[in-house]
């Protein structure tokens, strides 16, 4: 799920969520576009899978999704994200800020959307 004003394409996608799937990404603008291609691992059906980044522009990157009972017509949708950023402290020092404030507001987005889809087909 990527939000609509961020500059993310789809450039493949292939088996789904499940262990060995590949996605890759168009990150950014041209010309300073970048690929971002990520490794699914993981997999618990109906659970969690976590994507790693074997490409792109972080030192290391692993994103677990996980959906976890709240009762039995509700959940939760946690995300645990992991990242190294690139170039060391000063990766660290200038970018920190800016990851931070990008994750938090691409994972309420997504986390909205969901909410909102799910909330259009439950029979309450």
């Amino acid at each position: 799920m990527i939000p609509p004003h961020d500059p993310v394409k789809v450039v493949s996608a292939t088996g789904g969520i499940r262990d060995g799937a590949r996605v890759v990404l168009a990150i950014g603008y041209w010309p300073c576009q970048m690929h971002w291609v990520a490794l699914h691992k993981g997999y618990i059906a109906g659970i969690q899978f976590t994507d790693v980044q074997e490409r792109g522009p972080f030192k290391s990157w692993e994103h677990t999704h996980r959906v976890l009972p709240d009762g039995s017509d509700a959940c939760f949708l946690v995300d645990h994200v992991e990242y190294e950023l690139p170039f060391g402290i000063l990766g660290r020092v200038l970018g920190s800020p800016l990851v931070r404030r990008k994750l938090r507001r691409m994972f309420a987005w997504r986390h909205q959307t969901t909410l909102v889809a799910f909330a259009e087909v439950s029979p309450l």
